[in-house]
């Protein structure tokens, strides 16, 4: 029961390999990732369910609820839960994962769940992209600067 999903290889006009997996930084609640997990049981009779997971600290696979995405279990289909953990200048939770979320890339890892008790998981990638970040006006004290009207 391989974990696959609806990823195509795409290459900019610089050829350099881009991902239909991206999604912008600071995204809202609900933003599509671009990736669907899917995967296949032989048996026909089983049906699947997919969920995140992450390692806990005694390196055990526990579901992934308080990450940046979440996983539709029937669909497979992934969105943002909490878009504040998508920064491209900086996206490291700070956990043991073994896989370490770094700037311009946020891998996931997905588990299917068969009717059968049988379990596949994998680590997809998701790349963020860098949004031009604005800290508010810039305010300028015409008159302490010397200038009056």
């Amino acid at each position: 029961m391989p974990i696959d999903s609806d990823d195509e290889t795409l290459i900019d006009d610089n050829g350099y390999i881009i991902s239909n997996n991206q999604v912008d930084e600071n995204a809202p609640v609900g933003t599509y990732s671009g990736f669907t997990a899917y995967a296949e049981d032989l048996d026909i009779s089983d049906t699947l369910t997919y969920r995140l997971v992450k390692l806990d600290e005694n390196f055990q696979l526990i579901e992934d609820t308080d990450g940046a995405f979440s996983i539709d279990e029937i669909t497979g289909v992934v969105t943002v839960r909490d878009g504040t953990q998508l920064d491209y200048e900086y996206n490291s939770d700070g956990s043991i994962e073994d896989y370490i979320n770094e700037g311009d890339v946020y891998k996931i890892r997905v588990e299917a769940i068969s009717t059968d008790g049988s379990t596949n998981n994998s680590t997809y990638p998701i790349y963020i992209n860098d949004i031009e970040e604005y800290e508010g006006p810039l305010v300028i004290d015409l008159i302490s600067s010397g200038y009056d009207s």
